[in-house]
Parts: C-alpha cells; sequence; structure tokens
C-alpha cells in the first residue's frame, strides 16, 4: 500500500484509502471534476478553485485539509455512493480508495457520478 502514497502522506500520516489509485480511475476522478468544474460554472458565472463544495446533490466533495483536526482529515476528497477518493493536497496526487479498484464497479461508479452532474445541469 505504501507504494503509492507521497512522501508527506508517510511523514505526516494523512489518512488514505486501503487501495492506491490506478491511473485509469485518476481519469476517471479528473472527468468527474471537469464536469464539475462546467456546473459550477454555469450555476456560479466563475471558475470552480475547488476550495469549496460545488454542491452537486449525490456528490460529496471536499479540498484537501490543511488543519489538524483528526476527524475532518479522515473525511475523503469525493464521495460517491460508496465509493471514497482521497488524495495528498491536489486530485491524482497519491490518490487512494476505500475499494478494490474493481474495472466494472469503478464505471458503474463513473457513470452514476455522471448521471447526478448532468441532473445537476439541468437545474
Amino acid at each position: 500500500m505504501s507504494e503509492h502514497l507521497e512522501f508527506g502522506q508517510i511523514a505526516f500520516g494523512n489518512p488514505c484509502g486501503a487501495h492506491a489509485c490506478p491511473p485509469w480511475v485518476d481519469a476517471l476522478v479528473k472527468e468527474i471534476l471537469g464536469e464539475i468544474e462546467c456546473v459550477f460554472w454555469n450555476r456560479n458565472q466563475r471558475q470552480w478553485d475547488r476550495s469549496e463544495d460545488p454542491g452537486i446533490e449525490g456528490i460529496e466533495y471536499r479540498p484537501y485539509y490543511w488543519g489538524s483536526d483528526e476527524i475532518e482529515a479522515a473525511r475523503p476528497n469525493l464521495r460517491h455512493g460508496n465509493i471514497e477518493v482521497r488524495w495528498y493536497k491536489h486530485p491524482m496526487r497519491g490518490s487512494s480508495l476505500n475499494v478494490e479498484p474493481v474495472p466494472e464497479d469503478m464505471i458503474a461508479w463513473f457513470n452514476s457520478a455522471m448521471e447526478c452532474i448532468a441532473r445537476a445541469h439541468e437545474k
């Protein structure tokens, strides 16, 4: 597990999931975040800098937490359904999952997340 961690995660004990994100999962996360940016722009007419929750029903998002509150630090950066993604400082850096990244499951998760985002586009 530690082979995918960033030095800071190891040195400072930042919470991470039990499974490393392979590059193809990082690509799915990147696409989800890109679609969230579109919804955020449409709603707010400004760029989403990923420092705030975009408010999309069914998707929980929070930026990397720099503080010392262990409860807050333990929260995932991205959650949809039962899948949680964590990263170190920036998305796709030292990223990890709470579940084994099975392709069929991750594709279903991605499609479901995209459906939530599509519904947010309609509002």
